[in-house]
């Protein structure tokens, strides 16, 4: 399963939409705080975390360095809309909006196994 976190409710849709089609099973949420409770609560289905940089609370960066210091070998995900300041550690996968979703979904079938 994905946790999927984005601020903006249509662009969250989006890629949710795109995942689904693609059959992954995907938790939406809208904040980095909202994040954090779903991925405890289910922390036993959970295996890849995508995210956006930039958002209101906790930024994405933060976010998955985060749910890192518990679970270090969840595949984490992060998103923004140009260059990002912070050096990111190597096991943390990158990509600039717009996302390339080809791209983005060869790399979690080599991580995940999509539901059928």
């Amino acid at each position: 399963m994905i946790l999927l976190v984005h601020e903006d409710t249509a662009i969250l849709q989006k890629y949710k939409k795109q995942l689904e089609t693609r059959h992954f099973n995907v938790i939406a949420v809208m904040s980095s705080q909202e994040a954090m409770t779903r991925f405890f609560t289910h922390q036993d289905m959970i295996s890849t975390v995508i995210t956006n940089y930039d958002m209101p609370d906790i930024n994405g960066l933060e976010l998955l360095q985060s749910i890192r210091q518990s679970y270090p070998s969840i595949c984490a995900i992060l998103i923004a809309d140009g260059l990002i300041k912070e050096k990111l550690p190597r096991n943390i996968q990158f990509y600039n909006n717009p996302v390339p979703f080809d791209d983005l979904i060869a790399n979690l079938n080599d991580e995940l196994k999509p539901l059928r």
